[in-house]
């Protein structure tokens, strides 16, 4: 995504066009982290929207010594957060311990999960499967990167129930990888 100053200051001078560029450029990029926050396209097209809307406003903030992408992701992400945060519907689950067996060492696959390559739709399919909450940290954790502090203060939750979600994503992981693996075997 290559963004340029002049593009940027067309953009906070509210130039229709330089504002469709924009977007134009960005919506790859956008849709792809949308995506993984929504249950479906729709829901993602909206995301991408108010995000967009988001960056636009923001536009005066952005510093030039910030990659460009690197703050409108950011600004996008945390619009996605402050949707999550405004819809009553996304409800967290709660930590519940006895759901939770730590360190239990289940049986291990001596197939090499190197020799799989799965689509980015096998994986947006996935995570789609997951419960609202649990794959918005999933998402905020394994690809956005963020630690257990700053997602328990964003989702406003607590870290313990940050660490429950993150525990639950990777075992249905677990489990969605080995039906896919033994699918593939057959």
């Amino acid at each position: 995504m290559n963004v340029d100053r002049h593009l940027i200051n067309k953009c906070i001078e509210k130039n229709n066009k330089a504002q469709q560029a924009l977007y134009e450029t960005c919506f790859a990029y956008f849709m792809s982290i949308c995506r993984r926050y929504s249950r479906d396209d729709q829901e993602a097209m909206s995301l991408l929207n108010l995000g967009f809307y988001k960056v636009l406003v923001g536009l005066s903030k952005w510093k030039d010594h910030i990659p460009f992408k690197t703050w409108a992701k950011r600004v996008l992400v945390n619009a996605i957060i402050d949707e999550y945060r405004k819809n009553k519907k996304y409800k967290a689950v709660e930590y519940h311990p006895e759901h939770m067996e730590i360190g239990s060492q289940q049986e291990h696959s001596t197939h090499n999960l190197s020799d799989n390559i799965w689509a980015e739709e096998e994986i947006l399919e996935w995570t789609r499967s997951l419960p609202a909450m649990t794959a918005q940290v999933f998402n905020l954790y394994a690809v956005e990167g963020y630690p257990n502090d700053e997602i328990a203060e964003k989702l406003n939750i607590t870290e313990v129930t940050v660490r429950w979600h993150i525990y639950e994503a990777r075992k249905r992981l677990k489990i969605y990888l080995k039906q896919t693996l033994n699918v593939n075997k057959v």
